[in-house]
Formats: structure tokens, sequence, C-alpha cells
């Protein structure tokens, strides 16, 4: 299968390279309630709807397409990786949806993945919930621990499916850095919050 079109945006962090490769969604109509519940009409770039299916829907037949984009793009970037991580999650589900996306990338790179080296030791609410930088930072404190038996003197691919803010992928990298001993951290993620 052919990757899907993307427009990749470089973010700058703590990371030695970080990109995002689309924008989640290109608008959202508010089309009233349901009962309680909000709906909207939203309308998604092409990797946004895949990672939309996939992660809300279970849709496990959009998973092909977005690791091959994801591929292709690690494969362009000529990041010399030696082991994949996904960001730990903030709500906890049956099926992790960035870990799977992790391991799956790892068979096609043939580089391993590592689901726990960087472990949540701290329940946290998401991110988008909080309006302050000052205070995703206090909220995000202390919640990663490293692993570096895992990661110690490796190039790191930390993989993440919805940029906001970055705080979250900012805390793990900087966990990586120093308590997991990396090497170099590269940071990409899948899709970002319209701004």
């Amino acid at each position: 299968m052919a990757p899907v079109k993307i427009n990749p945006t470089k973010l700058p962090g703590p990371w030695s390279e970080g990109y995002v490769l689309d924008v989640h969604s290109l608008s959202s109509t508010f089309l009233g309630y349901e009962g309680s519940i909000p709906r909207f009409d939203t309308k998604y770039t092409e990797l946004g709807e895949l990672v939309y299916r996939f992660k809300y829907r279970s849709d496990g037949a959009a998973l092909p397409a977005i690791i091959d984009t994801v591929e292709w793009f690690i494969r362009q970037s000529k990041w010399e990786i030696e082991c994949i991580v996904s960001v730990p999650p903030s709500i906890e589900r049956k099926s992790q949806p960035v870990a799977e996306i992790a391991r799956e990338l790892s068979l096609r790179l043939g580089v391993p993945a590592s689901d726990n080296a960087v472990v949540k030791v701290k329940a946290t609410p998401p991110m988008k919930n909080i309006e302050f930088p000052v205070e995703r930072a206090t909220v995000l404190r202390d919640a990663f621990r490293g692993e570096p038996e895992k990661t110690r003197g490796k190039r790191i691919l930390l993989l993440d499916d919805l940029f906001e803010y970055g705080s979250t992928v900012g805390a793990v990298t900087n966990v990586l850095l120093t308590q997991g001993e990396a090497a170099a951290v590269y940071m990409l993620a899948l899709t970002r919050k319209r701004t």
C-alpha cells in the first residue's frame, strides 16, 4: 500500500529532531445534540481520518496505511534509530493504539520496540484539559520513569499519535535523555491539533 499524502512540519523541542506528519482535522462543525451528546461534522486529513478510525473506532483496516506512511517518512528522514518507544497513554485502553503502531513499525524497520522503556508512574489527566503550560509542566513532573537498561546509549524514535501542546512528549524526551541515558531522541507525531 502506498503512503497517504502528508504535510510534515518540523517541531522544536528537547529532542534531536522532531516532526508531526499532518494536521488531524481540517474543520469541525457543531451539528447540535443527540440527547446529551454533542455531534460534529468533522473533515479530516487523510492521515487524520486513518488515525481517528484506528484509535477511536478500533478499525484495524486503517493500520497498514498508517504504517506505510510512517515507514516512508522515517526512511526519507535518514534517522538511524535503534529503538522505538511509544509515548505512555494518558487513558488506559484494552489496546493502546500508539504501542500497536510502534510494534508494527518495528517489524517493518527491523528495529526493536519497547513498550516499557518509559513507564508512567503517576496518573495524569489528558493535557488537552489543562490550559496553561506551567500547570501542564507541574502535572507532568515526576509522572514518568526511564528504564536505562532498554535505552542507554541508543538513538530512540519516540512515537505519538496526536500532538497538542508538546508537554507530554517533551517530558518523556527529557526522561529518556536523563534517566534513560539515551544517546538521542527523534520525536514523530502522526497528527497535530488544528491551530
